[in-house]
């Protein structure tokens, strides 16, 4: 399985308070597309797009949009973000056995 390049990761804006927090929960969201997504080449979060919101963008190995999440502010992307972290570390988004970490 080849690895996804999440080429904002580290370059994403993170809210100042906490700022190790929301990395790890970035890291944590691009690590599960990673092991889930397979035509997934690379990963951009917090890409603003010509209306001017936030967004999570899925690239495939063609460099075209694969998916993407609009959002009003930083700020709601990272809720977002830690919400899905936490549906999935609770178990109510429900991941088949041979797919979990």
């Amino acid at each position: 399985m080849s690895k996804v390049n999440c080429r904002t990761v580290n370059n994403f804006r993170y809210p100042q308070t906490n700022r190790p927090y929301w990395q790890r929960q970035a890291q944590e969201y691009v690590d599960f597309l990673q092991f889930r997504m397979k035509k997934v080449a690379y990963i951009e979060l917090g890409r603003q797009d010509t209306r001017g919101l936030i967004s999570i963008t899925l690239f495939d190995y063609n460099h075209c949009v694969v998916k993407q999440h609009h959002f009003d502010s930083g700020r709601e992307l990272m809720r977002y973000i830690e919400g899905f972290n936490a549906a999935i570390n609770s178990g109510l988004i429900e991941v088949p056995k041979g797919d979990k970490k």
